[in-house]
């Protein structure tokens, strides 16, 4: 807070004041680096030094490459030492059975396993405590190879507990505090409690720094200054130039510089886009249509995955998809190859997922299914039949065609209807018993035609015509040798029923 006059006037500022309490390196799941061994050693002392970096409860990946120095070769015997010289904490033994068939023993029960998959390959350890904390050495003995030694140094970080302020007196405090009288000094403290290794702690007002990036001149021993600077790198700032530059004022040109480029370790963003020469508007069957899957990540990807409408594509050539690095080719696609494209990454910082991109096939027009196909009535009894396909873009019009003995035979005029979206509706009145038979239905689009058109069948349904011909005579053929009165009828067209033989 601060405190001004103006005119004799006391004017009060408040300031916000945010404190960020930040791990001396940011931590997701596990990083690592690489510290060269110390010089003018020899052995094991000598081989490099990998540090790990893993959150208490988290997993770490201690790096072990177990790859024979020559094709011939294979590991045979994989020990890993808690320190120099401590006690084994894993082991797999593979001298009398081949490396997939070989046996795992671990002091760190089912906490940890060997991951032989991954890049780099070596131990993992889950639910990690301060108790995992230390140098690890991974020893491989190769079955005509010398023997490879490493050395892992795992730091377990442990958030800070609580972060307090505290007044003058050490009385904790928050929200409001005052008033001050004008030209007092505002000391604020503040307090973080726990935290593995020691936190940075810095304050903010509304967004903005309060106590600067760089702490200069903290710190003198002698005729030797030293100033630190605390960054948070994020992704954009990956391979930039971090440079400190010493001044003195008093001797001119007096100017003392050394710089470093900055290795951020960041998850993969992915940006998928078609391929430059493709039209998307325009991709019809038997096309070929592909994308590229653009990645930033550090360090590198070990894993491209795609997926259509959230299902993953699996490489296929004789399906006509193919997988290549960062791209996805799709050889003559059809109408199942439409939707949703995506494609995903991991590295060994996370993962990350693209943008969708949406592929419309277009295609010419195809018989719907779930229709009706068979239609009866009688003569002279008009029949409405509906068409349907299914096709991109839609049908924009539609030929209809009655299938006689000997050739097709036009049905339009005023007995065909537009029906909506991908529809047709023909009124359909047969004359004669010939009118009964299959009525064909061919849409059109952009693409083309119809091939196969919908196949309609028109039956006969309704009340037989009156029978015909009928004549009758006189018979004495029963058995009481009565006289029988005999009526004979030839039968009209059935109009769909069975026909009976005469009626006597």
């Amino acid at each position: 807070m601060g405190i001004s006059t103006k005119n004799g006037t006391i004017v009060r500022k408040f300031l916000l004041i945010i404190i960020y309490v930040t791990l001396y390196k940011p931590l997701s799941v596990i990083s690592v680096s690489l510290v060269p061994g110390a010089p003018g050693k020899t052995g094991f002392e000598s081989s490099p030094l990998q540090e790990v970096w893993a959150l208490e409860g988290g997993r770490a990946h201690l790096p072990c490459n177990i790859t024979a120095p020559t094709p011939e070769d294979t590991p045979i015997l994989v020990l890993f030492y808690n320190g120099v010289t401590g006690t084994p904490v894993y082991s797999i033994d593979a001298r009398t059975v081949p490396l997939t068939r070989s046996v795992h023993w671990s002091a760190l029960g089912t906490r940890a396993h060997f991951d032989a998959t991954s890049l780099p390959q070596g131990l993992v350890v889950d639910d990690l405590s301060m108790a995992d904390e230390g140098q690890y050495r991974c020893r491989v003995d190769f079955k005509a190879s010398p023997t490879r030694n490493l050395r892992v140094a795992l730091t377990v970080v442990v958030p800070p507990k609580r972060v307090s302020i505290r007044d003058e007196s050490q009385k904790e405090v928050s929200g409001v505090i005052g008033p001050y009288a004008i030209d007092k000094q505002l000391t604020l403290t503040c307090n973080v409690e726990g935290g593995s290794p020691a936190p940075r702690v810095t304050w903010w007002d509304e967004g903005t720094l309060l106590d600067n990036v760089v702490e200069a001149g903290v710190l003198q021993e002698g005729n030797v200054s030293r100033s630190t600077v605390h960054l948070a790198p994020h992704r954009g700032q990956h391979g930039a130039t971090l440079t400190c530059r010493a001044e003195n004022a008093v001797l001119d040109g007096a100017v003392l510089e050394d710089s470093t480029k900055l290795n951020v370790h960041f998850s993969p963003k992915l940006t998928l886009h078609p391929g430059h020469n493709l039209n998307m508007a325009d991709i019809k069957e038997g096309d070929d249509v592909y994308f590229e899957c653009n990645i930033e990540a550090n360090p590198a990807v070990f894993k491209v995955t795609w997926y259509l409408n959230g299902m993953e594509l699996a490489h296929n050539v004789s399906a006509g998809v193919i997988q290549s690095n960062q791209s996805l080719v799709l050889q003559k696609v059809g109408r199942v190859s439409s939707g949703l494209y995506t494609c995903k990454a991991i590295n060994l910082h996370g993962t990350g997922s693209s943008n969708a991109v949406q592929l419309s096939v277009k295609y010419a027009p195809v018989c719907a299914g779930g229709q009706k196909r068979v239609y009866g009535g009688g003569r002279f009894h008009t029949m409405n039949i509906t068409c349907r396909v299914e096709s991109h873009p839609e049908a924009t019009s539609f030929r209809w065609a009655f299938n006689t003995s000997t050739e097709f035979s036009p049905v339009g005029g005023a007995s065909v209807s537009p029906g909506g979206r991908g529809r047709s509706i023909a009124a359909y009145t047969p004359l004669t018993h010939h009118d009964f038979g299959s009525l064909l239905c061919w849409g059109r689009n952009e693409v083309d035609e119809q091939e196969e058109p919908c196949v309609f069948h028109i039956v006969p349904a309704g009340v037989p015509e009156t029978v015909q011909n009928c004549s009758a005579w006189q018979s004495h053929t029963n058995t009481s040798n009565e006289p029988v009165v005999i009526v004979s009828c030839a039968p009209g067209w059935g109009a769909g029923c069975s026909r009976h033989s005469p009626w006597k």
